[in-house]
């Protein structure tokens, strides 16, 4: 007696070689997922401390634009808060000027910073000091 041999095709990808090769993908997508949403938090982190060192810049150049000379006065009145900014990601930015006190002799110098922070929960995004000639009472 002979022993039959059953005629098969061998050729083209078998169920099982699917199966294992969509496993393998699978597995190197989960070991790529940290990595993506890490790099999304880091993206998402960047945008918001630009967007806050932006609005510092901005308050700053609005005490350049008072132009000169200065009066203490007229610097003292921009301390404050300054109006909240909600950017395109719904992020919420309260730019605060504060200003320091009058010099006792002219022509002197005020200190002025600028801090943005997040107005959800009051963390401090960004901050910001100049001092500001001032030659008049």
């Amino acid at each position: 007696m002979g022993i039959t041999r059953l005629d098969r095709d061998e050729s083209g990808i078998g169920l099982i070689e699917i199966v294992v090769s969509i496993f393998l993908l699978g597995l190197l997508a989960i070991s790529a997922l940290p990595l993506i949403i890490n790099g999304m938090t880091t993206s998402q982190r960047t945008a918001t401390l630009s967007t806050a060192s932006q609005l510092v810049s901005s308050e700053l150049e609005r005490v350049r634009a008072l132009g000169a000379p200065l009066a203490c006065g007229t610097v003292t009145a921009l301390a404050g808060s300054a109006p909240v900014v909600t950017d395109t990601r719904g992020v919420q930015y309260q730019p605060t000027v504060s200003v320091g006190a009058c010099p006792g002799s002219y022509p002197g110098t005020i200190a002025v910073s600028v801090r943005v922070t997040d107005a959800s929960n009051g963390d401090e995004l960004a901050r910001a000091a100049t001092s500001v000639l001032v030659e008049q009472p």
